[in-house]
């Protein structure tokens, strides 16, 4: 493995360790807000949320990913005055978005709660998220400047100030409307303020960062004596936009999946007699699920981050080999996160649930549902991400087209059917996998990749099954002895962590590189060679 490569993994890795830090704290913000809210307060806050992250992933996902892409592909030829004027004209561009979104939100309210079928009182939700739009903007310029340099840290640091702004001032600003006994609208408004405040911090950081680094970059640019070449600001801004809005629309498969289930199931509920609470109470089961599966769901946006500026370099040398080896250890390390993750939650929704939520009535059946469409979703946005390295981002907008439409079928046959809301979930799982699907027959096809799919998927599968039977029993059996929920749920996360980490080193997973670039013990990665548990 090169060092660019493990360069890849690394930079994964401490992505996806500070995103399941930030949804760590998601959760601990969401547990206590469904306290002080309940299912209703949830729904209304679940039912904004899918139209507002559509809105502004141009500037959370699409903007940095393209400038990290573009930045990779400057750096690859050692062109840092051209790869900082792509930042600087980048930022320009994304911030007026940013501004054109918050006025949308602020004065454009009416007619999106109108072409939602919301009610008037929605309005005050938008409005505490308009606040983010503008922040977000500066920050996700400069986080595609860093990861185009694949250094992830300043991304992977600002994302848990992000999370943890939002948990203390949401529900700070929520514990204090709740005391002027206002209307429960007026109070959820109150997390979505919180919301955006995070990112206010978040904005505040990236920009330190960038201003610590400028005599370095500065350096950089300096000795760089390749010309750049003269543009018009508007041939930069198409170059950006081409580029920036099918990456877009492709990060927002996850809220367009919601989105479509947001403008349906009312609509389609109230056409069989059933009451706009009685929905608002279906998506609080959503809400609550997912508060769950998008713990695990951040890997497939740090994999996708990480995996932009990788592939797009070695696409720009043309050095195919280098790119098909990070296609493959992409592909492998979303299945290895993908598949315990998802399985774990399966066997462990109703116990998980039962924790997290103590005395709301959930129907654990959501989590499970979208465990299993967990797998897709990681793989998903991490197939898109290696299009997109490979200069074919406009092929997963196929994907993504074909799987809409399915899902639009699927949710007016399923949902009637489903009146307790199975019909959604069901639907995005064969959402997400038809979007899968044609992302691997595209990847295959352009690039003529040959993988390994005993290696790569059948052995991670059968770990995971092995894992699965060790977090069973030992709930049964903790729980048969101590009696405690908690007790029991944590020790049987425990030994399914532990389990599946054996059973990857036993079926020879794992490559020497692998567990360098995860962990620096020398000892241990010897003391599995030296018993041929590691894969050459």
């Amino acid at each position: 493995m090169s060092n660019q490569t493990e360069k890849f993994i690394k930079g994964a890795v401490i992505l996806s360790l500070a995103g399941l830090i930030a949804k760590v704290l998601s959760a601990v913000y969401r547990i206590p807000l469904s306290h002080m809210v309940g299912l209703d307060g949830i729904g209304y806050y679940d039912t904004v949320y899918p139209i507002y992250s559509i809105l502004v992933a141009v500037s959370l996902v699409g903007v940095p990913n393209a400038v990290s892409k573009m930045v990779a592909e400057d750096l690859a030829h050692g062109q840092y005055k051209r790869a900082h004027k792509t930042f600087v004209d980048s930022m320009i561009v994304i911030v007026i978005i940013g501004s054109i979104v918050t006025a949308i939100m602020f004065f454009g309210s009416s007619v999106i709660i109108k072409l939602q079928n919301w009610g008037p009182e929605y309005r005050f939700v938008l409005y505490g998220l308009a606040i983010s739009p503008v922040f977000i903007s500066i920050t996700g310029a400069i986080r595609g400047y860093f990861q185009g340099m694949q250094i992830m840290k300043p991304t992977a640091i600002s994302q848990v100030i992000e999370a943890a702004g939002k948990v203390v001032i949401g529900l700070a600003l929520v514990q204090l409307l709740l005391g002027k006994n206002l209307d429960l609208v007026m109070v959820v408004s109150g997390a979505a303020v919180g919301a955006s405040m995070g990112f206010v911090l978040s904005t505040i950081y990236m920009l330190i960062v960038y201003y610590r680094h400028k005599p370095a970059l500065n350096a950089q640019i300096l000795l760089d004596t390749t010309p750049v070449e003269q543009q018009f600001y508007a041939d930069i801004v198409r170059k950006i936009l081409l580029l920036t809005i099918p990456v877009t629309i492709v990060s927002t498969v996850y809220s367009i999946m919601n989105e479509i289930d947001s403008a349906m199931l009312y609509g389609i509920f109230g056409n069989m007699g059933y009451s706009a609470s009685y929905v608002r109470d279906i998506f609080g089961n959503k809400a609550m699920a997912f508060t769950v599966v998008n713990v695990p769901l951040t890997i497939s946006l740090a994999l996708a981050m990480s995996v932009v500026p990788a592939i797009a370099q070695a696409n720009s040398l043309k050095d195919y080999v280098e790119r098909n080896h990070k296609i493959e250890e992409a592909i492998k390390l979303a299945l290895l996160f993908a598949l315990p993750a998802s399985m774990g939650i399966f066997v462990l929704a109703r116990p998980l649930l039962f924790l997290l939520y103590s005395g709301i009535p959930i129907d654990p059946w959501f989590l499970r549902l979208y465990s299993i469409c967990l797998v897709f979703m990681i793989l998903g946005q991490t197939l898109a991400g290696i299009l997109q390295g490979m200069t074919k981002q406009y092929m997963p907008l196929i994907s993504l087209g074909l799987a809409i439409i399915v899902k639009i079928i699927l949710n007016m046959v399923l949902a009637p059917y489903f009146i307790q809301g199975y019909g959604a979930p069901i639907s995005s799982i064969i959402y997400y996998a038809i979007f899968v699907g044609l992302n691997m027959m595209m990847i295959i096809h352009y690039s003529k990749i040959h993988i390994n799919w005993f290696q790569n998927a059948v052995k991670p599968f059968l770990a995971v099954i092995v894992m699965a039977l060790a977090v069973y029993y030992s709930y049964q059996l903790v729980h048969s002895i101590i009696g405690s929920n908690a007790v029991s749920t944590v020790a049987g996360i425990f030994i399914g962590v532990i389990s599946y980490a054996i059973a990857l080193v036993l079926l020879r997973i794992m490559t020497r590189e692998d567990v360098s670039a995860i962990t620096k013990n020398k000892r241990l990665i010897k003391w599995l060679e030296r018993y041929r548990l590691l894969r050459k």
